[in-house]
């Protein structure tokens, strides 16, 4: 356990710079988290209909950003 934790902080410490990886991966793990549970607590929609939309929206982001036809 002990060396797992050394190997956890490390990640973490090995980051060097003002905007990382890891900073934004906990920022959007973040957001994901506020949204589940404000869709949750939301009347009227389900999370299922939730995590399309935000699949849709963010995969059209990426073919608008790489000009990829639609599919």
């Amino acid at each position: 356990m002990k060396e797992t934790m050394e190997k956890f902080k490390g990640f973490w410490a090995d980051e060097k710079g003002e905007v990382g990886i890891k900073q934004i991966a906990m920022t959007v793990g973040v957001i994901i988290l506020i949204g589940v549970v404000v869709t949750s607590l939301s009347s009227g929609s389900t999370l299922a209909d939730w995590v399309g939309d935000v699949w849709d929206a963010v995969f059209g982001k990426i073919k608008d950003v790489f000009d990829l036809p639609e599919s």
